[in-house]
């Protein structure tokens, strides 16, 4: 793996990071661990023996769109990650994850080796197959693709991206505090550049709104205040729904919450429709 380097963005979980637990020591190597500023000192007593100090590093205080008590949301992280960065490649990673791979059509437990096995195909879409945005699958609903790859559809938790593609089409990475991983998908396959899936891989993580990270500031009215902003970045694409659980989501009062429905092919569609237009333009 060259000019690749994997990024875990945190917060309220030093005594409890997960994923850095369940990757090969090969990513460890290229894997930092992005907190805010008044938590870096935990972060060093408590992960510096996995992390060494000079790749903790600190997210500086009230940077971003979305301020809340003095730092900004996971993806003003992420913007700032990707704004800074030296690397070709970046991989986001979730702070709280375990790995998976199929064998005979089941999912099982993935270690280490294997889950590094999983992100180098996310290296390799990106270095060798020229995509520009990919994902590992999330252990929901990966039961119902059959197939090792999904083009086109929904990514997160761990996405890759293309760092110097992202720049010049001025993406951006928290235009919403919550969802943002769909306004981003959405934005690229708008643009016309498919993204890939990984499926005979996947990411699991521990809780639904588990306590710290975006728990902080996830609520039923912010989730709803983003399916609304999610609608109107990308109307054509997004439906808002009313989904409900079996429980509520931990540190929810009810089973009920706003979500999304997303057309994520008819946004591509409409993203390669654009490019054609715009070739057509330039032969005229």
């Amino acid at each position: 793996m060259q000019n690749i380097k994997f990024y875990i963005p945190t917060r309220d979980r030093a005594k409890r990071q997960r994923t850095i637990l369940n990757l090969h020591p090969f990513i460890l190597k290229r894997t930092y661990l992005v907190c805010d500023a008044d938590q870096y000192l935990n972060h060093l007593v408590y992960c510096s023996d996995i992390i060494p100090q000079e790749r903790i590093i600190k997210f500086p205080p009230n940077t971003g769109n979305f301020i809340t008590n003095n730092y900004g949301c996971a993806w003003d992280k992420k913007q700032w990650i990707y704004e800074n960065t030296d690397a070709k490649y970046i991989i986001f990673m979730d702070d709280d994850l375990s790995f998976s791979y199929r064998n005979n059509n089941k999912l099982i437990k993935a270690n280490t080796f294997q889950s590094f096995r999983g992100l180098n195909k996310l290296y390799l879409l990106l270095n060798k197959h020229n995509f520009i945005h990919v994902a590992l699958s999330p252990i929901e609903g990966n039961n119902r693709v059959k197939e090792n790859y999904l083009d086109n559809n929904r990514a997160y938790r761990v996405m890759g991206f293309n760092v110097d593609k992202l720049r010049q089409l001025n993406i951006k990475m928290n235009r919403i505090r919550l969802m943002s991983d769909f306004d981003i998908t959405l934005q690229l396959l708008e643009f016309g550049h498919p993204n890939r899936i990984v499926y005979n891989y996947a990411n699991g993580h521990r809780k639904s709104n588990d306590s710290g990270g975006c728990s902080i500031y996830r609520s039923p009215q912010t989730m709803k205040d983003a399916a609304k902003k999610l609608h109107d970045l990308h109307p054509n694409y997004v439906k808002i729904e009313t989904k409900r659980t079996s429980k509520p989501w931990n540190g929810f009062n009810t089973n009920e919450r706003t979500d999304v429905r997303i057309y994520w092919k008819k946004a591509y569609q409409f993203g390669i429709k654009k490019i054609k237009k715009s070739n057509i333009k330039k032969f005229i």
